[in-house]
């Protein structure tokens, strides 16, 4: 009898944990989507403050290098240390993360459509130079994590304008 309880005690366990799991996956999932979608309402915001692209770019930038070092928010970003930490663990939070990481590199991407809607940009180098940011802010995440200075953040930003100036056939200065 002992037996039988003790495996059906183990049964309920693992049931226990696996509901625990699920419950914490959705939350998980609406955290990011959350997120994600606070980045998106932070950056259309900036969009329609500031109508110069480098400048709005510098403020979306500058926003995220002074989100990663406040002493009141998390550290990192949920998005960036989630991929790094918790890709292929689990096909729902992979769908999550591709999810997420897509509306970032589109998110970043609009003030770039909206520059070569203008002239300023060639179209076809939309996604490479949103690609680019994302992998800048990326490495932003993580420079921060390991006590990046705010100066050092800001050159970091400064190289990618630069790069952005530079792609966009101004001087880079």
């Amino acid at each position: 009898m002992k037996d039988i309880c003790g495996c059906n005690s183990g049964r309920a366990d693992r049931i226990r944990s696996q509901v625990t799991f699920v419950e914490n996956l959705a939350l998980f999932i609406m955290a990011l989507e959350t997120y994600s979608q606070n980045y998106v309402d932070r950056v259309q915001a900036v969009m329609t403050a500031e109508n110069d692209t480098r400048r709005a770019l510098e403020i979306i930038l500058n926003t995220s290098a002074d989100r990663l070092l406040a002493e009141e928010t998390p550290d990192g970003c949920l998005r960036c240390n989630s991929t790094l930490e918790m890709a292929e663990t689990d096909p729902d939070i992979d769908k999550a993360l591709a999810r997420a990481n897509e509306t970032f590199v589109e998110t970043i991407a609009l003030p770039l459509k909206r520059a070569a809607d203008r002239g300023e940009f060639s179209s076809e180098r939309v996604d490479r130079l949103a690609r680019f940011l994302t992998v800048t802010m990326n490495g932003m995440v993580t420079f921060a994590g390991v006590d990046a200075s705010r100066d050092e953040l800001g050159q970091v930003i400064e190289d990618a304008l630069r790069f952005l100036d530079f792609e966009s056939g101004e001087s880079p200065g």
